[in-house]
């Protein structure tokens, strides 16, 4: 139960702040870690790149896979929006 919560708590994350077609830039990326209070001193943004940007080329491999064809897209969608909170919370709650 407490998963599927989580779940449809980061859901409703997600499409705070995605765009009509369903995907998330890095900016609206970064504001969402902004207002959850996630930047600080011991976490600058470079972590934040590197969640996003690891999930991004996730995507993009999906992608190659499924078409046969390279995708250099730069935005995130809903399950590797997912991914990339799962990186950030390996690396921000590592202890």
């Amino acid at each position: 139960m407490l998963e599927e919560t989580a779940e449809t708590r980061l859901h409703d994350l997600f499409v705070s702040k995605c765009a009509q077609d369903g995907t998330m830039d890095f900016t609206n990326f970064l504001l969402l870690a902004v207002e959850r209070n996630m930047v600080s001193n011991k976490f600058g943004l470079e972590i934040f790149y590197t969640a996003f940007k690891e999930a991004v080329d996730n995507r993009n491999i999906e992608q190659e896979v499924i078409t046969g064809e390279p995708e250099a897209r730069g935005d995130l969608t809903r399950n590797n929006f997912f991914l990339a909170i799962t990186m950030l919370a390996q690396a921000l709650y590592a202890d």
